[in-house]
């Protein structure tokens, strides 16, 4: 699980530093709770985050991120059903 989340914050910096207005990255639920647990700076390594934050198949998570002096990361929906 260290493994993997190193690879997925190290993917993630590179996605923040890159200049782009629109990034859509479509993964599955474990790098999705990954990239929650950075942006929100909460412990990854608590189960009960993996047991209680529900994301489906095929759901959508929005998150915003600002640039300025310093990057503002915003989460503004997670697991949005896009299948109803």
């Amino acid at each position: 699980l260290s493994d993997l989340k190193q690879r997925i914050v190290s993917a993630w910096s590179e996605i923040i530093a890159a200049e782009s207005n629109n990034t859509l990255i479509i993964t599955h639920a474990g790098v999705i709770r990954m990239i929650l647990a950075e942006a929100l700076q909460l412990d990854w390594k608590n189960p009960a985050w993996y047991a209680n934050l529900a994301i489906a198949n095929a759901s959508m998570t929005h998150i915003q991120i600002s640039k300025a002096e310093q990057n503002y990361i915003s989460v503004k929906s997670i697991a949005i059903d896009l299948l109803r």
